[in-house]
């Protein structure tokens, strides 16, 4: 008999991987923006799985708050400790294996945040949730990358 292989770490058990819109629309109350029955089920997902922000998503966060590009009220640290306190909601690092994955995806966007939470899903096996269309069309053919679709 076949010894199965037992997946380990965040992926193992179906969990999913934020972009950073999605990440920030559900800190900062503008679930209006991910529908009923989607709210429903990241709320489903984070309480039975988990739901994962890339480390990645506070820097470009940080980065776009310094530039006056996105209006935050409080600072990213803050945001960042309320996500942690959270049940079910934890951050994931972007890994030396996740950067050399982001420099071999094909198709994929030239924006690097982008392409570093991709392949953090990848490289961790998790589902990227995404409204981004230019990334989703991008990515589409990745075998590798599951994505939930805002």
């Amino acid at each position: 008999m076949k010894a199965r292989r037992v997946r380990e770490g965040p992926g193992a058990d179906g969990g999913w991987l934020l972009d950073t819109h999605v990440w920030l629309w559900m800190m900062t109350g503008r679930t209006d923006q991910l529908g009923v029955a989607l709210r429903r089920s990241l709320e489903q997902n984070r309480l039975t799985h988990g739901l994962y922000v890339s480390e990645i998503s506070v820097w470009e966060t940080a980065i776009k708050v310094a530039r006056g590009r996105l209006d935050l009220k409080g600072r990213v640290e803050d945001l960042a400790a309320e996500t942690e306190r959270l049940p079910g909601m934890r951050f994931v690092p972007f890994t030396r294996q996740a950067m050399l994955e982001a420099a071999a995806l094909r198709n994929a966007p030239g924006d690097p945040f982008d392409r570093g939470i991709a392949a953090t899903a990848i490289v961790l096996g998790l589902a990227l949730v995404t409204a981004d269309r230019q990334l989703t069309t991008s990515v589409q053919g990745s075998a590798r990358l599951r994505m939930v679709r805002v």
